[in-house]
């Protein structure tokens, strides 16, 4: 177990080192989303939150959810 720690330090040292001198390892960047400094609410979630689910026929539930998806691509 100590050896494979010593293993993962001596690897991160080469990385950061490695980093130092330039060679830059690429570091995959995530969407971080805002939040909203006002508490409203999207016209889409208001829609979806004022549906009556369990009233649906299942082509029905299907078409609304790809009117929804059409709305958020827009």
């Amino acid at each position: 177990m100590v050896h494979r720690a010593q293993e993962v330090l001596d690897e991160l040292e080469t990385e950061s080192g490695k980093q130092a001198q330039g060679g830059r390892k690429r570091i995959k960047k995530e969407a971080v989303q805002q939040m909203q400094l006002f508490n409203e609410k999207s016209p889409l979630l208001e829609e979806l939150s004022k549906l009556e689910i369990d009233s649906l026929t299942p082509l029905e539930a299907l078409t609304k959810l790809y009117e929804l998806q059409k709305k958020v691509k827009e």
